[in-house]
C-alpha cells in the first residue's frame, strides 16, 4: 500500500499541516523553537515510520516501526502541553498554542491513535499467531 492511501498516514499529513499553520508566526527566542522544531521532527518521524511499516513484510519489524510512531506521539503530545501551558500564562505575550488550536490538535491525534492502536492490535495478533504456529510440534 502506498503511504498516502493509508489513513493513518493522512492524519499525519493532516497534523504536520497543523503544525505548519500554527507555529507560522511563533515567537523566535530559541528554546521555543527549539521545542517547535523537535515538534515538527517527531511529526515527520512518525510519517516516515508509518510509511515504512505500511511496505514492511516482517510483522516483528512492522511492530517495531509501529512503536516508534507511539514514541513520536508520545513526544509530540507532551511537547504541545507544554507549549500551551506556556501560552497560557497571563504573564507572557507569546501566545504560541491557543487553546482552540490545542483542541484542533487533540482531535487529529484521537484519530492518529484510534487508527495507530487498531494497526498495531492486529500486528500483535498476528505476532502471536506465528509464535503458536511455530511452536506447535511438527
Amino acid at each position: 500500500m502506498k503511504a498516502d492511501q493509508s489513513s493513518l498516514y493522512r492524519q499525519l499529513e493532516m497534523l504536520h499541516l497543523w503544525c505548519l499553520e500554527t507555529f507560522e508566526n511563533a515567537p523566535k527566542q530559541p528554546m521555543m523553537q527549539a521545542d517547535i522544531r523537535l515538534l515538527a521532527e517527531n511529526i515527520v518521524q512518525a510519517q516516515s515510520a508509518v510509511a515504512i511499516a505500511l511496505n514492511t513484510a516482517e510483522v516483528k519489524q512492522r511492530l517495531d516501526f509501529l512503536d516508534v510512531v507511539v514514541m513520536s506521539m508520545t513526544n509530540v503530545k507532551s511537547i504541545t502541553k507544554v507549549l500551551t501551558e506556556y501560552s497560557s500564562s497571563s504573564e507572557r505575550g507569546n501566545r504560541v498554542i491557543t487553546k482552540q488550536q490545542r483542541v484542533r490538535m487533540l482531535d487529529i491525534m484521537t484519530r492518529i491513535g484510534t487508527e495507530l492502536s487498531r494497526w498495531r492490535g492486529k500486528t500483535v495478533a498476528m505476532i502471536i499467531n506465528e509464535d503458536k504456529a511455530a511452536s506447535l510440534p511438527q
